[in-house]
């Protein structure tokens, strides 16, 4: 009889040969071989297919809030990634500021700025408030340098003085309390170009002072306010609105303002009406990674990619 593992056969020509069965030692070893391939592409795929899902699953811009909505537009060419600049742009910068104690606040923190990013004074800006009592110029003008350095503020002396000497100046030729503040609004605001709100115009160049912040500065000299340079005050225009310069490109440039505003869509030109489109239309969730190719993964990348670009729009 025939062993499992070989026998000896002896053949008519009275030679021996010997039959061998195959090893299954070397078949367990491709096996595990076989296994670890599989395993391992197993759990590569199922890598890229949550990377994949969280990619093209576009589902999930119903839920956006705002503040997410706002990371993807055009803003000016200055304002960085930081959210709290980012707030300030969308939220302060380029919008009319009437208020007297408001517009005050804005002539010192700008006195502060000086040589120095306006990002530093803004993370510093609540201290400031805190220090100078929300900028009433009453209170102000009984502060000793000596007591407010070291308190978050730019512990430059000779800022910190001029602060408050400014709250003395702007009792001593506008008054106190909410009449004088009310003067002092409409002192600032006298100084802005009636053309200011136009828009930034293709193309124009980038000015850092105008006749109008030369004059102002001239101004605010002659009734003893310090740290008002014609630059800094450039600056302080800007800011509260007493003229646009939003960037063309930015969103809150006053023809992309007026654009977002209008409801007939008869008026709009061709990409906000692509815009519109593409924002209306329906949010389908991407195809599961294990019925998709490769091409179908590649160009569900690519859609969602230009997705994304059509919403920074």
């Amino acid at each position: 009889d025939d062993d499992a593992m070989g026998n000896n056969n002896n053949n008519n020509n009275g030679t021996t040969t010997t039959t061998t069965a195959p090893s299954t030692t070397t078949t367990t070893t491709r096996l595990g071989a076989n296994f670890v391939f599989f395993e391992q592409q197993r759990r590569t795929t199922s890598i890229r297919a949550s990377t994949l899902m969280m990619a093209t699953d576009s589902s999930g811009f119903d839920d956006e809030t705002e503040e997410e909505k706002k990371r993807f537009v055009t803003r000016c060419h200055w304002c960085s990634k930081d959210d709290t600049y980012r707030k300030y742009h969308d939220e302060e910068w380029g919008r009319e500021q009437r208020s007297g104690r408001k517009l005050f606040e804005k002539v010192c923190l700008e006195g502060h700025q000086s040589g120095l990013s306006w990002i530093t004074i803004l993370k510093k800006r609540e201290h400031y408030r805190e220090a100078f009592y929300e900028f009433d110029a009453e209170k102000m003008v009984d502060l000793d340098v000596e007591d407010l350095l070291g308190k978050g503020l730019v512990n430059h002396r000779g800022k910190i003085q001029s602060t408050i000497n400014n709250a003395k100046a702007l009792i001593k030729h506008f008054g106190k309390g909410e009449k004088g503040e009310k003067k002092f609004s409409e002192f600032m605001w006298s100084f802005a170009r009636e053309d200011g709100r136009d828009g930034r115009k293709p193309g124009e160049p980038y000015e850092t002072k105008t006749k109008e912040s030369e004059a102002l500065s001239e101004a605010l000299k002659s009734k003893e306010f310090s740290f008002v340079g014609a630059t800094t005050m450039h600056a302080l225009m800007q800011s509260v609105g007493m003229v646009d310069d939003h960037d063309v490109g930015c969103f809150m440039h006053v023809t992309n303002r007026k654009r977002k505003n209008n409801t007939n869509d008869d008026d709009d030109d061709d990409d906000v009406r692509k815009i519109k489109a593409a924002k209306a239309a329906p949010k389908v969730r991407a195809k599961s990674i294990s019925t998709m190719s490769a091409m179908e993964r590649r160009n569900a990348k690519i859609a969602q990619q230009k997705l994304l670009k059509l919403q920074r729009k």
